[in-house]
């Protein structure tokens, strides 16, 4: 038998050739380390951890969200299992959707644990394309909790807010943009903490920014220290089926503690289907800013079916200009139903009822009022039925008094309380009035009344109004998306993960 021995020379060509083959090895693996992934998982599993490449199975999980933010893509999905994560997160990364499989009852972001090092909400959207949740969905999102400022914080468009509740906050249970008035709890200026796993650099909190084509819908907040919903510099969006409840707050300004604040530089927005009860302020508060126009004003505002009951202060207060509401129901609040301040132009309201609250159904308030202050006159149709403008069709039962100051005590069970004094007409045809409801016009000569009706005609007002104030209680949920939506998507991303 032959041996073939290897020279010296030969085993140093063969021990290099191996060591080149396993280094291009490494190198290529090396590539993926850290790689940004399509589908990212997180869990709290025995072998969860926090590495340069986890939640690529759900064996074998992220453990926290923050981890998974920095290891997907742009355009990317984060899975996230059920469990509590004592996070802050920052969302940076542009197109993803972040959703849980537990929904918000199962699936807790407790934001307690904020340092200077971290944001202080729960979570903090400064990127564009964001979905939390699922779209359309109340079983895929999140419960935000315990943070010292608002629960979810956003400064991002085409965001996605679907399916999550928001409780304790140290301020609002949702904002949209900064605050426009001092707080002492908006921490929102503070800087991003840097990432040494991922190479994050430290880099300044976004501006306020416009938002726009924002989706809300589905959410739920109670039990926060400043409101339930809050929005500023919020343009063309939709805020669709959430719920306010049981939210607090005080001090100098109106709509602190009430359940949905539309503030300055917010345009062209639909508030739509919306339950606020048990707020501390306003049900729904529509505040304009005095600053330089255009950015202060609140315009072509549209608030419609929505549910205001047994709120602090007003059920839905408007400040703005091009004002519609329709089909909306105020009941048992402790001021007016409805209360008008500081307009420019109401357009259209019909189809409202305004039930037992404490001041008048609807109040037309004269304050921070500019001199040309108007309220859009009534278009009728061939049959002298009103379409459009004015208050028409709209209907008041057993409201108490008023908002204003009446000193003699002159004026009582208000159905619509005027106080505005500057030559407009005000017109208000086809509503149905109570028993004892009146017309409490202060100034004694700005509310013509046009072909009212009388009780024999309440069925025909109370038709058209029957879906909200008969059907409707409380947000439903969508039970056409489950938690399947979601598998189905994680299925069609395996594919593409890496």
């Amino acid at each position: 038998m032959k041996i073939k021995l290897i020279t010296r020379s030969g085993v140093f060509a063969f021990t290099m050739l191996s060591f080149l083959i396993f280094m291009v090895f490494i190198t290529a693996k090396a590539d993926q380390v850290g790689r940004p992934a399509y589908l990212v998982y997180v869990g709290q599993g025995n072998r969860a951890a926090d590495t340069t490449r986890c939640g690529y199975t759900p064996w074998r999980t992220c453990r926290t969200i923050q981890q998974a933010v920095h290891r997907v893509r742009p355009g990317g999905i984060i899975a996230v299992f059920p469990g509590t994560y004592q996070e802050n997160i920052l969302v940076d990364k542009p197109n993803i959707i972040i959703a849980s499989f537990g929904g918000k009852e199962r699936t807790i972001i407790d934001g307690s644990t904020s340092t200077d090092e971290t944001v202080s909400e729960a979570m903090r959207i400064i990127a564009d394309g964001v979905t939390i949740g699922w779209r359309n969905s109340s079983r895929n999102g999140f419960m935000f909790r315990n943070s010292v400022a608002s629960g979810l914080f956003n400064v991002g468009n085409n965001v996605i807010i679907s399916g999550n509740a928001a409780e304790n906050n140290g301020a609002r249970g949702f904002q949209f943009g900064l605050s426009s008035v001092e707080d002492s709890i908006d921490t929102s200026n503070k800087d991003i903490p840097d990432d040494p796993l991922n190479g994050a650099t430290k880099m300044a909190d976004a501006a306020l920014q416009t938002q726009s084509n924002v989706t809300v819908n589905d959410n739920l907040a109670t039990n926060n220290a400043l409101g339930g919903f809050y929005f500023s510099a919020f343009d063309d969006s939709i805020v669709r089926n959430n719920t306010a409840t049981s939210n607090q707050g005080g001090g100098p300004f109106l709509g602190q503690g009430s359940g949905f604040w539309i503030d300055s530089g917010s345009n062209r927005d639909r508030l739509e289907e919306n339950f606020a009860s048990n707020n501390s302020g306003d049900g729904i508060f529509y505040r304009r800013g005095f600053g330089a126009e255009p950015a202060g004003l609140v315009t072509d505002q549209t608030a419609s079916r929505n549910i205001t009951r047994s709120n602090g202060r007003h059920g839905i207060i408007f400040m703005g200009n091009n004002i519609v509401a329709q089909d909306n129901l105020s009941e048992s609040n402790q001021v007016d139903g409805f209360r008008f301040l500081g307009f420019d132009q109401i357009t259209d309201v019909s189809y409202n009822s305004a039930i037992g609250n404490s001041g008048a159904g609807i109040g037309i308030d004269g304050r921070f009022s500019g001199s040309n202050s108007i309220v859009t006159p009534i278009t009728f149709d061939e049959n002298g039925i009103p379409v459009a403008g004015g208050f028409h069709h709209n209907l008041f039962i057993e409201n108490e008094s008023h908002g204003f100051n009446d000193p003699n005590n002159e004026f009582t069970r208000c159905g619509i309380a005027n106080s505005l004094d500057n030559g407009t007409t005000i017109e208000i045809s086809h509503n149905f009035w109570g028993d004892d409801q009146n017309i409490c016009d202060f100034t004694g000569n700005t509310i013509v009344q046009i072909n009212p009706l009388d009780n024999a005609n309440e069925a025909g007002v109370r038709q058209r109004q029957a879906p909200v104030t008969l059907s409707r209680r409380l947000p439903q949920q969508n039970s056409a998306a489950r938690d399947g939506d979601l598998w189905s998507k994680i299925r069609q991303a395996r594919g593409r993960r890496r």
